[in-house]
């Protein structure tokens, strides 16, 4: 497990740090704030949702990863929205009812 494994590290030994990530056959954890430095050797990502306190593992480099979450996001965001509305709608027509 390495966190923010680069900070206090010249460009050689961080071309020396991405050359060993590359080469390690076994799985390593990166705890990183540098996209760039993730993209390079990343081919999962386990995203912590800190609203629903869960862990999601997604297979591929770090930017596609980024994508993918926020695909993701964008449509829990519409069904949301869609079910806001519904539930307002829903609401509405029992307060229809209940004045009869």
């Amino acid at each position: 497990m390495l966190d923010e494994p680069t900070n206090n590290l010249d460009s050689e030994g961080i071309d020396h740090l991405i050359g060993f990530l590359m080469m390690y056959e076994k799985t390593v954890i990166v705890i990183s704030h540098d996209a760039d430095f993730l993209n390079l050797f990343t081919d999962g990502v386990v995203y912590l949702d800190v609203h629903s306190h869960t862990t999601s593992q997604y297979m591929g480099d770090y930017y596609s990863v980024v994508e993918e979450i926020e695909a993701q996001r964008k449509r829990e965001q519409l069904k949301n929205a869609r079910l806001k509305k519904e539930i307002q709608a829903n609401k509405d027509q029992a307060n229809v009812f209940a004045h009869k």
